[in-house]
């Protein structure tokens, strides 16, 4: 990996994925943070088959429109367990108006694979002001704490 950089869009990636498993914890606890971990496991081809619980999963293009694990033209995208567990986290019993404002930024803005047709994620500046007016709101115990499932 010479020549890599760690760029502010990595970092935001990260900082999302952080953030996911720290609501996950914070509505489950460390039960529900294994469930979680065990829920996006899936085989990673570039590691010689071994299960991963990373956050997106890498396909290979076999022909127009259809996807293998066997062929030379790799894509990215979020994994689709990713996606079905932050729904399951909507509709956890205590998750509140703070948690699901979080988790659609987090979703939409941070955990964005970055392409020219799909898009880029938040830049810090983006995040910070996101967390400020969050901050900003937590004087509201409805919005705070008032589980809306």
């Amino acid at each position: 990996m010479e020549d890599c950089k760690v760029t502010e869009s990595f970092n935001i990636w990260s900082f999302g994925c952080v953030l996911l498993e720290f609501i996950t914890w914070q509505l489950g606890g460390w039960e529900l943070v294994q469930e979680f971990s065990r829920a996006g496991e899936t085989f990673n081809i570039l590691l010689f088959g071994w299960k991963t619980d990373r956050f997106y999963e890498i396909f290979r293009q076999v022909s127009e429109g259809s996807l293998s694990l066997e062929s030379n033209s790799a894509l990215v995208r979020v994994k689709k367990e990713i996606h079905q567990f932050v729904n399951k986290l909507h509709a956890h019993k205590k998750c509140s108006e703070t948690f699901h404002d979080l988790l659609y930024f987090i979703m939409e803005k941070m955990l964005v694979i970055e392409s020219v047709n799909l898009g880029r994620r938040a830049s810090c500046n983006e995040v910070h002001q996101k967390l400020k007016e969050h901050y900003n709101r937590l004087i509201d115990p409805d919005y705070v704490i008032r589980p809306v499932p």
